[in-house]
Order: C-alpha cells, then sequence, then structure tokens
C-alpha cells in the first residue's frame, strides 16, 4: 500500500475511534457542591463560579414557580372536580409553592450579585 492510503486510512480509523467513543454529559455528581465551593472561594473565578451557579439555581426556582402558577390556573378552572371539591385545595397548594419559589429565586439572584460583587 502507497503512503497516502496508509494514512489516509489511519486518519480514517482515528476518526471512527473518535465519532465511536460516547459523549457523557456532564452530570451534578461531576461538579463540587456548593458547600465545597463557598469553603474554597478565594480568587475572582471562584466567586464568579458560584454566582453561575446561584444563577442557574434561581433560573431553575423561577420555572417551579412558573411551572405551578400554570397548575394553579389549571386547577382553578378544572372541569372534572365536584363542585366545592378538591380543585381549591390544589390552587392553594401551588399559590403557596408559586410564593416559596418566587421568595427563592430572589434570594438566590441576591447570592449571585453578592459574588459577582465579591469578585471584583
Amino acid at each position: 500500500m502507497s503512503r497516502k492510503c496508509m494514512a489516509g486510512l489511519a486518519g480514517a480509523m482515528l476518526l471512527l475511534g473518535a465519532l465511536a467513543t460516547p459523549i457523557r454529559p456532564v452530570l451534578a455528581a461531576d461538579q463540587p457542591s456548593i458547600e465545597e465551593m463557598v469553603k474554597n472561594a478565594k480568587t475572582p473565578a471562584d466567586h464568579m463560579a458560584l454566582a453561575a451557579r446561584y444563577d442557574a439555581l434561581a433560573a431553575e426556582a423561577q420555572s417551579q414557580a412558573a411551572s405551578h402558577r400554570t397548575m394553579g390556573a389549571s386547577y382553578g378552572g378544572a372541569a372534572g372536580f365536584p363542585k366545592g371539591g378538591s380543585s381549591t385545595a390544589m390552587v392553594g397548594h401551588c399559590a403557596t409553592l408559586v410564593k416559596t419559589f418566587d421568595a427563592q429565586a430572589k434570594e438566590y439572584k441576591a447570592m449571585a450579585e453578592a459574588h459577582r460583587q465579591m469578585a471584583k
């Protein structure tokens, strides 16, 4: 075989090997805990990483609040519940969770901003 052919074959094998390697998503278990991050935060980059983590937690809390707002509205107009039935309890349950998640998001945003200030 010629050198060009061998080089092409070797390149194709490398490419095939790279494509066949499974790509593993980054899991939460792969990341340090937020407690560890706080304990070890010393540099501006450490504080910016914490700010990003708190921003993600705030976004998740906002998503949960939005989900419960939607469910509460659905339960408020839900067909299939007897008059005065459990839909009223579900609306109250969702309203409580909306308040909780909104408050949580506000706190996480404040923590993110505090760490951005610490990074300066």
